[in-house]
């Protein structure tokens, strides 16, 4: 089980990929586990650019392991409720609010089936490419329970309310291209060419300016909760910061030699 789960950083990149296809790599709590571990590792390092979510198989993720679940339904009332509500904390809480806290981009690519906390992955990711074969599902209202990894905080913000009440209430499966029109998904491509895209993604957010990214990863959080005019505030306050920078020198620099911008490792 140590391998389901594969992490390596190269080159300012970092690369977790999900390596249980044969259950279409459906999560069991040991590789919940080391997944919280990696994020948490990965907002102490200060050296990695850019981070690819991905998995080896048919299929990216098809959630929970069931046979987990199954084990959750034991005991009274209170012992399920106090079981559960365990697990979320420690797993879904420290999975996902450690995602939406790193400061570097966060890229996932997505084939097969995206199900339940494979679906939160993809709705934690800055930018996500899907294959023509990807499908999207909610299904907790399906098994008896709410959202539990984040879903009825980002969909909204992500799709409106009306369509995230669709998507959660009614659990129904949808395809790579209904969630690019959506604006779940970036980028919808050939299976064969998923790898490819996503490389080029990610390579291109590793050559960029490592904190005018993250800056903008920042603006772009804080603007969910901030007024038109405290949002004015803190773009005056980060772009000075950006200024700051030597890479921002060498960029106006390589604009006028019209060459390639070499940013600080």
């Amino acid at each position: 089980m140590s391998d389901a789960i594969v992490f390596e950083r190269h080159g300012g990149i970092a690369r977790l990929r999900f390596n249980r296809p044969e259950v279409k790599n459906a999560l069991s709590l040991d590789m919940c586990r080391k997944v919280r571990d990696i994020v948490q590792l990965l907002r102490e390092d200060v050296t990695c650019r850019v981070l690819l979510i991905e998995a080896i198989g048919t299929d990216f993720c098809s959630g929970a392991d069931m046979g987990d679940l199954a084990r959750m339904t034991n005991g009274t009332p209170a012992q399920r409720a106090e079981l559960v509500g365990q697990s979320a904390l420690e797993f879904s809480h420290g999975i996902f609010l450690g995602l939406a806290s790193l400061d570097i981009p966060i890229v996932c690519a997505v084939r097969g089936y995206a199900v339940g906390a494979g679906f939160q992955f993809a709705l934690s990711a800055d930018l996500v490419v899907a294959s023509e074969t990807t499908q999207f599902l909610a299904p907790m209202a399906n098994l008896a329970h709410s959202s539990d990894h984040g879903e009825s905080y980002l969909l909204p913000r992500k799709v409106g309310e009306l369509r995230a009440s669709q998507i959660l209430l009614l659990g129904e499966r949808f395809g790579a291209h209904e969630a690019e029109q959506w604006g779940i998904v970036n980028w919808v491509e050939p299976d064969g060419h998923l790898e490819t895209k996503a490389e080029e993604v990610v390579t291109r957010l590793a050559q960029g300016a490592p904190f005018a990214l993250r800056g903008i990863k920042s603006l772009l959080r804080q603007s969910r909760v901030s007024s038109m005019e405290q949002q004015f505030e803190n773009e005056l306050e980060m772009v000075a910061r950006c200024a700051a920078t030597d890479d921002f020198v060498e960029a106006i620099k390589a604009y006028s030699e019209r060459r390639k911008p070499v940013y600080a490792k």
